[in-house]
């Protein structure tokens, strides 16, 4: 009796031992990659350029403003008025005195009144604020019915030919030289552009990517517009490795170090496809890697 004894807690120790053994028993896999384009998005913020300030030539009161913001303008066309019934009076003046010196003074005198009808002339002109160039209007700071002080800022215009700039820091910027192409999409205006030729401009102590506007197709920026910019690369570090592998996110090298990993989503189907495997990012094609069996 002692002895069945002796043998069964033998018997019992041994199991143990075994099932302990193979619980624990790890097998190695030589990693094999797959490329995958990789989708870097970052969200930024450019300015329209050259932007054409336009600030009032007098001290007066602003009665019309025909041209608001966004709105297309060519060479000339009127963008504010000013009040200008003392202005029209004295212009008129000016050039009943100037007739009147043709007819009864000497040349010097008609000289001076000649001089006085221009500058009469130059003031009734200057009640009236034209725009400089063929452009838009991007901001308007220009109020009808109210007075404004010689200099104050009434406009900001760009041309039609602005170009469109993004500060990109000097990591980025040269990140981006190695891409074949980008993408940027302007959420307010509804626009994406594709980039595969990157220009830089050297602007206000700082590279910027340069956009043409010709790319915007009519849509016109804020003087600061935010943009997503998304970049695409080939990466090499996806792997289908068996779900058991995975410890917290990590996964243990053959020589016991451990290497973070981040689990890749894939579509239910594929995943259906590779039962009892996840794909993931972070390891190099031929590394080993262990885990249990």
């Amino acid at each position: 009796m002692k002895k069945a004894t002796i043998i069964a807690g033998i018997v019992v120790v041994l199991l143990v031992f075994l099932t302990v053994v193979f619980q624990n028993r790890r097998i190695t896999l030589t990693v094999t990659t797959h490329p995958f384009v990789k989708t870097e998005e970052l969200l930024l913020a450019g300015f329209p350029y050259p932007i054409v300030p336009i600030y009032s030539a007098k001290d007066d009161f602003l009665t019309e403003v025909p041209k608001k913001t966004f709105e297309k303008v060519s060479t000339g066309d009127p963008i504010a008025v000013f009040e200008k019934i003392q202005e029209d009076f004295n212009y008129q003046k000016a050039q009943a005195d100037y007739a009147r010196s043709l007819l009864q003074d000497g040349l010097a005198v008609q000289k001076e009144k000649e001089v006085a009808m221009q500058l009469a002339l130059n003031e009734l002109k200057n009640t009236t604020t034209l725009s400089p160039i063929n452009g838009y209007i991007i901001r308007s700071f220009a109020i009808e019915n109210t007075f404004v002080n010689k200099g104050t800022l009434l406009f900001e215009l760009i041309p039609e030919d602005f170009g469109f700039l993004i500060p990109v820091e000097k990591g980025l910027q040269e990140r981006l030289k190695s891409m074949d192409a980008i993408t940027l999409t302007f959420p307010r205006l509804g626009l994406s552009v594709s980039l595969t030729e990157m220009n830089y401009i050297y602007r206000d102590n700082q590279w910027c990517l340069s956009v043409p506007g010709s790319r915007f197709k009519g849509h016109i920026p804020l003087k600061e517009e935010t943009c997503t910019l998304y970049v695409y690369y080939p990466a090499n570090d996806l792997a289908w490795i068996p779900a058991r592998f995975l410890d917290s996110g990590k996964v243990q090298r053959e020589d016991g170090t451990w290497i973070p990993v981040e689990v890749f989503p894939v579509p239910d189907e594929e995943s259906a496809t590779n039962d009892g495997l996840v794909l993931v990012k972070g390891l190099t094609d031929g590394m080993k890697i262990t885990g249990k069996r």
